[in-house]
C-alpha cells in the first residue's frame, strides 16, 4: 500500500449537489433584459468551444434533441457542470438567477461553489449585483471570469518556450498531499484519510533525464520504526528506477520499475518539447491565467501570473493530449492507471522578466479517484510549492551500476488478481 501511494505522488509531483435544484424555480420572465438559463449556458459553450465526446448522453427530459441548446446541454453534463431538478428537468427557458451563475462558473474554473461569489469578486472583479441577471451583467461576468488575460497568457509561453531551450535545470520542492479513502484502512489506524509531507531535490538535463530525492513524512512509523521515508529515483533511457528501504530486510535497495511506467523515456521527453502546444490547447477552455503584475525578489523583477483550472475527467485530459501522444498504447496505459475525475488545479508562476525562465511556482490540485479493491483511494489534495534554479549546470545525469543491476518490479496481472479472487 505505502509503496502504492508514494509511487502516486511521485508521479503528480511530476507532472454534488444539483446545479439548479433548491428551493428557487423561478418562473419563465417577460422581461426581456434578462437572461435565461439556456442562453447562459450556451453563451458559455459557444464562447469555450468545449468539444463534445460522446453523443450519446440523454438529455433531460424538457430538452429535445432538436433544441438549439441540446448540444450545450450534452456538453455540460459530459463536463459535469450541469445535474438537473430532481424531476430529470432543467428548465431553460427560466430567468438566470446569480446563484446559479455563480454555481455554474465555479465548476467550469473549479472552484469551491460556495466560496464562488467571495472568490469571483476578489480574483475576477466579479460581483453580480442583481438577483435575476441581465443579458449584459452575464456577458461580462463570462467575460470576466473565463477568459485569460493575454498578457497573462503571453508570459506562460514565453516560459515554456524558454525552458524548452534550457540543456539542464535543477528544482527544490515541498508538498503535503492528503487522501481520502472510501473506507477506513486498517493498515492507517482505521482512519480514512491520510496527510504526508515531501520533499524533493530534482536535477533535469536534456537527453538524459531526471534525478530526485525525496524525503517524505509518513502519518504512521515503518516496520522499522522510523517515520520518514527516504527515495532516490531515476527516470533515464533505460526506465525508471528507485532505491528505498526494503520493509522486510530494512536494507536499502534498487528496484527497476520496469513496465510500471506509463510511457517511454522518449515519449516524456518528446511531451517536454510539446508544452507551448499543450498549453495553447487548455488557454480559455480549461486553464484561465490573470496577470498579478511584477514583483523584485532578491535583486530580480519576476512576472506573476495566476492560472485556474479544471478538467471533469482523465479521459478529457488524454482527449488534449492524443495529439502530444505518439503512440495508442501510451494512451491507453495512461488511461489504465487510477481513475480521476473533476481534476482542478490553481496556482501561481514567478518569471523572471530578463530570462523568460520560471524561478517560483505554487501548485494546488484537487481530485476524485474512483475506488477499487486494489486503489482504494476516493480524493486527494496536494499542495506545492518550488524553485528553479541552475539552469545550465548540471553536467550530467548517470544511471548507477547498482541499479542497472536491480530486480525488475512485477505486479500481479489483472488476470492473476481475478484468480485470486476467485481461490480466496
Amino acid at each position: 500500500m505505502k509503496r502504492k501511494l508514494l509511487s502516486l505522488s511521485l508521479s503528480s509531483s511530476l507532472l454534488a449537489g444539483a446545479l439548479m435544484g433548491g428551493s428557487m424555480a423561478a418562473a419563465a420572465t417577460n422581461d426581456s433584459d434578462s437572461i435565461t438559463r439556456g442562453e447562459f449556458i450556451k453563451t458559455i459553450v459557444d464562447q469555450l468551444q468545449f468539444p463534445l465526446y460522446d453523443s450519446s448522453i440523454t438529455l433531460p427530459k424538457d430538452v429535445k434533441s432538436e433544441s438549439p441548446y441540446a448540444n450545450a446541454i450534452r456538453i455540460m453534463q459530459e463536463r459535469k457542470v450541469i445535474y438537473g431538478f430532481g424531476d430529470g428537468t432543467v428548465r431553460l427557458e427560466n430567468t438566470l438567477h446569480k446563484n446559479e451563475a455563480y454555481t455554474i462558473i465555479a465548476r467550469i474554473l473549479g472552484i469551491d461553489a460556495e466560496k464562488a461569489p467571495e472568490i469571483l469578486a476578489k480574483d475576477y472583479g466579479v460581483v453580480l449585483e442583481n438577483e435575476v441577471l441581465s443579458e449584459d451583467e452575464a456577458r461580462k461576468a463570462i467575460e470576466q471570469a473565463l477568459t485569460s488575460d493575454p498578457v497573462a497568457h503571453e508570459w506562460v509561453v514565453k516560459s515554456s518556450e524558454e525552458m524548452e531551450k534550457q540543456d539542464s535545470f535543477k528544482a527544490v520542492m515541498q508538498q503535503n498531499m492528503n487522501m481520502s479513502f472510501n473506507e477506513k484502512i486498517p493498515e492507517n489506524n482505521n482512519q480514512d484519510s491520510m496527510t504526508f509531507s515531501m520533499n524533493i531535490e530534482m536535477a533535469y538535463k536534456k537527453d538524459k533525464g531526471f534525478h530526485m530525492v525525496s524525503t517524505s513524512k509518513l502519518p504512521q512509523t515503518l516496520p522499522n520504526g522510523g517515520a520518514e521515508m527516504n527515495i532516490e529515483q531515476y527516470l533515464v533511457p533505460e526506465g525508471m528506477f528507485m532505491k528505498m528501504v526494503n520493509p522486510e530486510t530494512n536494507e536499502e535497495e534498487w528496484i527497476n520499475m520496469g513496465n510500471q511506467m506509463p510511457f517511454t523515456f522518449d515519449q516524456l521527453m518528446e511531451m517536454q518539447k510539446e508544452s507551448v502546444s499543450y498549453n495553447q490547447q487548455m488557454n480559455n477552455k480549461y486553464v484561465f491565467y490573470r496577470d498579478l503584475g511584477s514583483e523584485t525578489v532578491d535583486g530580480k523583477t519576476l512576472h506573476k501570473v495566476a492560472y485556474q483550472g479544471r478538467f471533469a475527467s482523465m479521459q478529457e485530459m488524454m482527449n488534449i493530449t492524443k495529439d502530444l501522444i505518439s503512440t495508442p498504447e501510451m494512451q491507453q496505459s495512461l488511461m489504465a492507471g487510477p481513475g480521476m475525475d473533476n481534476i482542478s488545479m490553481s496556482g501561481i508562476m514567478w518569471i523572471d522578466e530578463t530570462t523568460k525562465l520560471p524561478v517560483k511556482m505554487t501548485v494546488s490540485m484537487n481530485m476524485d479517484l474512483q475506488p477499487s479493491a486494489e486503489q482504494p483511494i476516493k480524493g486527494m489534495n496536494m499542495e506545492m510549492s518550488g524553485t528553479y534554479q541552475d539552469y545550465n549546470k548540471v553536467e550530467d545525469i548517470v544511471l548507477p551500476e547498482a541499479a542497472k543491476q536491480a530486480k525488475t518490479l512485477e505486479l500481479p496481472s489483472a488476470e492473476d488478481v481475478e484468480a485470486y479472487k476467485v481461490t480466496e
